[in-house]
């Protein structure tokens, strides 16, 4: 997890000195449609201090979340990802060690990041316990992001951020698989029934099924990359967020130096039965907070007056001064949807975390 404050730092996984933010192409890419900003007090509820059928107390969780968050600053500091394995899995992994590589091949490995890097560190305001009768056990942790691990103080202008825990057998290790930053206005959404459930991907109790909130999502994006509209879930305020934007993702090439070409964007969606699976839990009062990952990618082309595109330096397989005729840069994206009960509203983008997939490709230009 990188900081979401600073360009050229992940979110709160790895912040200042090289922060896992993304890496190379968007400024401050994983953090693809969050709205950061003001960190109001949540008010969020937390779950009992017993613990429930998803196996973990409120004070473990918080024990689990303090380490993890102490861990990550080390990994993000070794720029390592055999490092950050022991505290990561699945999406929240992959797009981790994706930003490690570019950061390596643009200078900021560990040597770098030994005199470049800021700790951030994650206090817990809440804690949801996922009902389960077996394995894996998670939990939902919702946290600011401070710059000392004593402090409850978030930091000016920070994002609060949204963990789900993961834990795959008896005795194993607890590790994030998921880790999203939220818009601060969406706190208050996010009150958890003592227990909470995981629902089905068919809920027809809610305004969208999960299922397909994923494939609606991915084709509205595809839509607004080629000129149309912004997708109908994002909300408008999230457009002109301080910590990123669609915006940015649109305009990535120019960050590289493009020269030449114009860019298109494609987004399609993880299948739910893969191991990104759309993962929906309830919240109080009925409705559901979504998290789905979406595969995306920015693909330049050049334009008959330019016949090629060159870029200042290199980027996964793409060389600097080297003559292409288009590029693609893969993203991968987890995107947090608040889907409210059926007859009340629609689905909107609250939160999400977005990474530039290791490697970019390009086609020479002959």
């Amino acid at each position: 997890m990188q900081n979401g404050n600073k360009a050229g730092t992940k979110s709160m996984h790895k912040r200042a000195k090289g922060y896992k933010t993304c890496v190379g192409i968007v400024g401050c890419a994983s953090i693809l449609l969050a709205a950061c900003g003001s960190t109001a007090n949540a008010s969020a509820k937390t779950t009992s201090s017993k613990a429930g059928i998803g196996g973990v107390t409120v004070q473990q969780a918080r024990k689990i979340v303090a380490q993890y968050s102490s861990e990550n600053n080390a990994s993000n500091e070794a720029v390592s990802t055999t490092l950050q394995a022991q505290d990561e899995t699945g999406y929240a992994l992959e797009a981790d060690d994706s930003i490690y590589r570019y950061e390596i091949q643009d200078g900021r490995g560990p040597a770098w990041q030994k005199t470049h890097y800021t700790p951030f560190y994650a206090h817990t305001i809440a804690i949801q316990s996922i009902q389960s009768h077996g394995w894996p056990k998670r939990f939902i942790a919702i946290a600011t992001e401070n710059t000392s691990p004593a402090s409850s103080a978030p930091a000016k202008g920070s994002c609060h951020w949204l963990f789900v825990f993961v834990q795959n057998h008896p005795q194993g290790q607890w590790r994030v698989k998921s880790e999203l930053a939220v818009a601060s206005s969406a706190i208050p959404k996010l009150q958890f029934p003592p227990v909470g459930t995981l629902l089905p991907g068919n809920d027809r109790s809610l305004a969208v099924a999960p299922n397909y909130l994923s494939e609606q999502l991915a084709s509205q994006l595809a839509i607004w990359g080629t000129g149309g509209p912004s997708p109908s879930l994002l909300p408008a305020s999230t457009e002109s967020s301080s910590c990123a934007s669609l915006a940015l993702i649109k305009n990535a090439s120019s960050n590289y130096g493009l020269k030449g070409g114009g860019g298109t964007f494609t987004a399609t969606a993880v299948p739910a039965s893969g191991p990104q699976a759309i993962q929906s839990y309830e919240i109080q009062g009925g409705g559901a907070i979504v998290s789905t990952v979406l595969n995306m990618k920015l693909i330049s082309v050049s334009e008959p007056r330019y016949p090629y595109m060159t870029y200042n330096h290199a980027i996964g397989n793409i060389l600097p001064n080297v003559h292409y005729s288009s590029v693609t840069f893969p993203f991968l994206s987890n995107v947090l949807v608040y889907d409210p009960p059926r007859g009340h509203g629609q689905p909107e983008i609250i939160g999400a975390y977005i990474s530039e997939l290791w490697p970019a490709t390009g086609t020479k230009y002959n």
